[in-house]
């Protein structure tokens, strides 16, 4: 599984590039610390953070495009909060020892991420960009 940053995903809104960036970084330490076998709190750890770093970004980005008035934000929200509510759904699994952090959950997110962004993000982007031409 290949977590490396693409051009294809840079859409000239330099938050999101940026986070984009991180958070692919991030999915690629994991699934690293996970093949290295790092303990069990590392691995924690670096899920927490990136919890949290994805859930900023989101926050983030919903409120760009908040103030853009951008006619998508619903549907994008939507997928938001989906993917927030699974995380959060194994994260309370993972702390009660009903599962482990492991190389499926990496992936899963990683498909999605990459999905949402080439679509959800994409057309946000473009929506912003348009809206900047035009001002």
């Amino acid at each position: 599984m290949d977590f490396a940053w693409r051009e294809e995903y840079a859409y000239g809104i330099a938050s999101m590039d940026a986070d984009h960036q991180e958070l692919l970084g991030m999915a690629r330490g994991m699934m690293r610390a996970l093949h290295e076998g790092e303990p069990e709190e590392e691995v924690r750890r670096l899920l927490e953070e990136a919890l949290d770093a994805l859930r900023r970004h989101m926050s983030a980005e919903e409120d760009l495009l908040r103030q853009a008035r951008y006619p998508g934000l619903a549907g994008h929200k939507r997928e938001h909060d989906d993917i927030t509510r699974a995380l959060l759904e194994y994260r309370e699994h993972v702390a009660s020892g009903a599962a482990r952090v492991d190389e499926s959950v990496v992936e899963f997110v990683y498909h999605w991420f990459v999905t949402h962004m080439r679509h959800e993000d994409r057309a946000a982007a473009e929506f912003l960009t348009q809206l900047a031409k035009a001002s």
